[in-house]
């Protein structure tokens, strides 16, 4: 992967702060909830939103959020995001029209078999009339569903499973991230696709993928008999997310 270190200000973070904000699913973990999510119709959609498309949980259902504005961001704003309706999405060009933080609008591809996913749980299982509403909503009552309720569907997941406790639904968008630049993806065009106001943030995925690369040639080097730290295992598993 190309090195970027050049082009943005390397952030140090400590080990919690790591864990806290770049969790993400291994590239070996991420069948696992393909699978468990075979015959969930209404959560395959939903989630393979998030680590397939990069939307955040909020972009999805719909959340009102605080954030700050102003030269010193010292001004408190309100936002209400109104989650993904059926006309937001483009059938015809596999797309949704995503309303997100900040007010910033942007378009996100659907791969074709999320694509068709989205096809069958909307004709098929919830025999969708072609009228404007909500893609994702509750069972018991047809209402859109919060934030809360997907975290606290993506945790009785999780557990199912037997992932890591530490990974959050949020992360599913930190996957995303992860799984575009380890295919040899621009960091510009993720920024466009995850909806960044700034290329700096997106950049911050990078040092992540060069941080990773670099412990595990360390971790190549010692299992060939080079002097390198015993803690370079460990040091590999956190900068993967664990």
């Amino acid at each position: 992967m190309k090195q970027y270190s050049k082009e943005y200000k390397r952030t140090k973070y400590t080990s919690r702060q790591r864990r806290r904000m770049w969790g993400y699913l291994r590239p070996k973990e991420i069948p696992i909830v393909d699978n468990a999510l075979k015959n969930k119709p209404r959560d395959r959609v939903l989630f393979k939103l998030m680590y397939r498309c990069g939307l955040r949980v909020g972009e999805v259902v719909g959340e009102e959020y605080e954030y700050k504005v102003g030269p010193k961001k010292d001004i408190e704003a309100h936002s209400v995001l109104p989650g993904i309706m059926t006309d937001d999405i483009d059938f015809g060009g596999k797309a949704i029209n995503i309303n997100g933080k900040g007010d910033l609008k942007r378009i996100v591809p659907i791969p074709d078999d999320v694509f068709g996913d989205v096809m069958y749980y909307l004709h098929d299982y919830r025999r969708w009339g072609n009228k404007n509403e909500q893609l994702i909503v509750r069972y018991k009552d047809d209402q859109p569903m919060t934030t809360a309720n997907v975290r606290k569907i993506w945790t009785s997941l999780k557990n199912r499973m037997g992932l890591r406790k530490d990974i959050r639904v949020h992360d599913l968008r930190h996957t995303y991230a992860m799984e575009y630049l380890r295919a040899g993806g621009d960091p510009r065009d993720l920024m466009n696709l995850l909806g960044h106001s700034s290329l700096d943030i997106t950049m911050m995925y990078v040092q992540r993928m060069e941080e990773e690369s670099n412990v595990k040639a360390r971790l190549i080097m010692k299992k060939m008999g080079e002097n390198i730290n015993d803690d370079t295992e460990k040091e590999f598993e956190l900068s993967r997310g664990s």
